[in-house]
């Protein structure tokens, strides 16, 4: 990581599923100009139990040990977007700017079944590329059944721009809905994009990035 005074911290928050390899395609670009932190959630798991608030908590540690005033803009993506936004409730002086992309308030029983038995039937080359554990991640996942941060909207203070690709029908009402519910949030529809569209659309979702974090400028750090 730079320490260079006028470069930007950003967190990237992977989807479930995934890992930090996700945002290779961020690396190599918004990592020019941003100093880039990429955590595994995995990590922030103990003893293979996943918890959003514990990795929110985890996440915030590793900000307040960034240098200029443990600050940072924080983006999350799918499961990304849970934690960041427990980050951005539960540590609003670590969260400069917040981005969520694909998130959701409350996931929907019906949807976290189906979305559980397609991983389930997954092989571990594909569900865990990474070596991960596979029996870790399905147990990650199922600790979102029962998840609500509905209350936590109103908590959010930093600036948040909130996300949905066009073809991510599936998380455009929990779009919506956080949107209303975080105050100043702007809604943004991105035509033509699924779910993992740092991926796919990696060019506009830098754009995207990039020109939401121009607009809002980096905070002085707090006095010592």
């Amino acid at each position: 990581m730079d320490d260079t005074p006028d470069r930007r911290a950003l967190v990237l928050l992977h989807a479930a599923g995934q890992g930090p390899r996700m945002w290779q395609p961020q690396v190599d670009t918004l990592g020019q100009d941003f100093d880039l932190l990429v955590p595994d959630l995995g990590d922030t798991r103990p003893e293979g139990r996943f918890r959003v608030e514990r990795a929110a908590d985890a996440v915030a540690d590793l900000i307040a040990a960034l240098p200029g005033g443990g600050r940072a803009a924080v983006c999350g993506i799918s499961l990304g977007a849970f934690v960041a936004l427990e980050v951005a409730a539960r540590h609003p002086d670590r969260v400069e700017t917040l981005v969520l992309s694909g998130g959701q308030t409350r996931p929907g029983r019906l949807l976290l079944t189906l979305n559980y038995a397609l991983l389930n039937l997954l092989p571990s080359r594909v569900l865990v590329p990474d070596g991960g554990s596979r029996r870790a991640l399905l147990a990650s996942y199922r600790s979102l059944f029962g998840w609500d941060s509905r209350a936590l909207l109103g908590r959010v203070r930093a600036p948040t721009l909130v996300l949905v690709g066009g073809r991510d029908r599936a998380n455009a009402p929990a779009g919506r809905e956080l949107a209303a519910g975080i105050p100043g949030a702007e809604l943004r529809t991105v035509p033509g994009a699924g779910h993992l569209w740092n991926v796919t659309h990696a060019e506009e979702f830098d754009r995207t990035l990039r020109e939401f974090l121009a607009r809002i400028p980096s905070p002085p750090p707090p006095p010592s």
